[in-house]
């Protein structure tokens, strides 16, 4: 009876110690290379996404999707899915990291031109800060673009997003 107890306290305790843990996240993007002829971080868009992800001690490891909506200047929505890695640098209350994302824009739609933009590629990388169950995070991303007749092969964007843990 006592190893039975002691098994599942070790299961129990191992599981907790490896929550997946889950965001909503909203936040605002800025065009940093003036796509479309707008200068730098003229032009802001809202994005909302879900992150989910695992913590292996220090790391975590998951996944997320993330609408960026299209506004005026830009002109082009994307919808990108990725893989997670983030760094845990102190892993206390307050808790900084840094991240790197990688994956590929599942959607894309364009108002201008009538142009047949398709995402390519999408990687980004940052830094962030969690606190309880906030999240704020500043991350630099590009989107690379195909069938773009404009001339324009990526959208570089700088991103500030607030996450709630779910």
């Amino acid at each position: 009876m006592k190893k039975l107890l002691l098994l599942l306290m070790l299961v129990l305790g191992s599981t907790l110690s490896f929550s997946i843990d889950s965001y909503l996240r909203v936040g605002i993007n800025g065009n940093t290379k003036g796509y479309e002829g707008k200068g730098k971080l003229d032009d802001y868009n809202p994005s909302i996404g879900l992150e989910i992800s695992q913590n292996f001690l220090v790391f975590d490891i998951g996944a997320g999707i993330q609408y960026n909506h299209k506004s005026s200047g830009v002109g082009l929505s994307t919808t990108p899915a990725y893989v997670l890695a983030r760094w845990n640098i102190l892993p206390i209350f307050v808790k900084p990291y840094v991240v790197a994302k990688l994956g590929g824009s599942i959607y894309s739609r364009e108002n201008l031109d009538n142009n047949g933009v398709k995402g390519g590629l999408y990687y980004g990388a940052g830094v962030g800060m969690n606190i309880s169950f906030l999240q704020a995070e500043l991350l630099y991303s590009v989107t690379e673009l195909k069938n773009d007749s404009r001339g324009h092969k990526d959208l570089n964007q700088l991103s500030l997003i607030f996450g709630y843990k779910l």
